[in-house]
């Protein structure tokens, strides 16, 4: 949902998506649901409060023994990071973000991200493809 640009849509969503985790008190689904409630509150602007649910999600992927998935929310973490301005935090997440592509062998669609707009002004899955999968 938000890479149709549908950031309502995907909070109802994220929102919904948390309350079948913590009833069901399902790790992978709590993942998910972390992730998700963090590019939410990314695409809304809400860094500080994306990087809180974007570190929880980062913990469980890596609890749950998915180094594909930590990586991808270690993208997202460092876009907040550059939203807050934490510009050694950003070059450390995405750096890190990086590494597991190799020891994991990740499929053709990682693409490192390095951002380059200052602030995001879309999330199309064009300009972000992390928001793609």
């Amino acid at each position: 949902m938000l890479a149709a640009s549908d950031v309502q849509a995907a909070r109802t969503a994220a929102a919904e998506l948390l309350e079948i985790a913590v009833a069901l008190d399902a790790p992978l689904l709590r993942a998910v649901a972390a992730h998700a409630q963090g590019a939410v509150l990314l695409a809304e602007g809400d860094a500080r409060a994306a990087l809180d649910a974007l570190r929880h999600a980062w913990t469980a992927w890596r609890e749950l023994g998915a180094p594909y998935e930590a990586a991808r929310i270690g993208v997202l973490i460092g876009l907040a990071c550059r939203e807050v301005g934490d510009k050694d935090a950003v070059e450390m997440e995405l750096d890190a973000a990086g590494s597991p592509r190799a020891r994991c062998r990740c499929s053709a669609s990682w693409r490192p991200v390095r951002p380059t707009a200052r602030s995001p002004t879309s999330f199309s899955s064009a300009r972000r493809p992390w928001l793609a999968t």
